[in-house]
Formats: structure tokens, sequence, C-alpha cells
């Protein structure tokens, strides 16, 4: 067993907990921990499972999809799921296909509330 993350008061008992079993893992909570453990614990989860992440440095409500297409370019599909609007780079150049406009990596992209953006990756 390793211990994650501590109790604050108690540091001797674990709050959190990872143990193998079989050939995977499990993560035991003991506490109800902040949304910034529950954040680190998640992208703990996510490194230690070999879950491919998104080249994109977003969290709910960005939601960010990919697929190829018929030509087997990369498409990324970015979506607000949100009343606010937010900004984000991105993580390499491309095209937004639904206003054919140029996008160098690392510019900023601005989803408005509930909005979407359709981005296909440059090779």
């Amino acid at each position: 067993m390793k211990i994650v993350h501590f109790f604050s008061i108690r540091a001797k008992f674990g709050a959190i907990t990872e143990n193998k079993y079989g050939n995977g893992m499990a993560w035991y909570l003991g506490a109800g921990p902040s949304q910034s453990v529950t954040n680190a614990l998640v992208k703990h989860v996510i490194n230690q499972s070999g879950i491919s992440q998104s080249d994109y440095d977003v969290t709910f409500p960005v939601i960010v999809k990919s697929a190829k297409n018929e030509y087997g370019a990369n498409i990324d599909f970015l979506f607000n799921f949100s009343d606010t609007s937010t900004s984000l780079a991105t993580p390499f150049s491309g095209m937004e296909l639904i206003k054919q406009e140029h996008m160098a990596q690392g510019s900023q992209v601005t989803l408005q509330p509930w909005d979407v953006k359709i981005i296909e990756r440059s090779n």
C-alpha cells in the first residue's frame, strides 16, 4: 500500500491510498477532499493508468474531443459547457474550420458560452 495523501490533522493516517489489485490498481479515499486534492488525484490516476491525455490544458466545463477525418487529418472539437466565456492556448498550429481562421501554436482561443470550435491540426 502506498499513501498518496495524508490527513492534515494526523499525518500517520492515509486519507488516500493506492493499492495494487491483480493486474491493476485501486485507490481509496478516506476523506472528503478539497477540489484541488480531487483534481490532483484524478491527474495521478490518469497518469498511473496510462490513459492518453489531451494536449490542451483544460478542465471541465471545457471538453476536448479529438478524431481523424477521412483524409487522416487530426481534428479537435473544443466545447464550452458553461454560461461564461473562457480562453485557452492551442498546443499546435492549425485551422479553425467554422470561421476558416489560421491559428498559430500557442495562440489564445476564446470559447463563448456554450460555444464550439473545430480545429484541424497542421501536421
